[in-house]
């Protein structure tokens, strides 16, 4: 069953102006499954681990390459899945 799934504003926003057909298609899969085979914890990340202090009310996950990726975060007493900032070509998008 689909879970509630939230894109942060400035993401959203960074989306509608540089469409991604990859960071898009990835979403459409977290709205069905809140861990989707290739998504890991950004505690375990090596090359994203440092995101996780932004992180302090739910564990974060990524979801993609180090090039291309969707960070989130997912609450299972409200099933709700927050996304958060992206990485895009290998910089992070639509944080704060």
């Amino acid at each position: 069953m689909p879970c509630t799934a939230r894109v942060r504003a400035s993401l959203a926003r960074y989306l509608f102006t540089a469409p991604n057909a990859d960071l898009r298609r990835r979403i459409a899969i977290l709205r069905q499954t809140p861990f989707p085979p290739g998504s890991r914890s950004l505690a375990t990340d090596d090359e994203w681990h440092g995101l996780e202090e932004s992180f302090t009310r739910h564990r974060a996950f990524i979801y993609g390459t180090n090039d291309n990726a969707l960070v989130y975060t997912y609450d299972g007493s409200t099933e709700t899945l927050s996304i958060e900032p992206a990485v895009v070509e290998g910089s992070v998008v639509g944080h704060h």
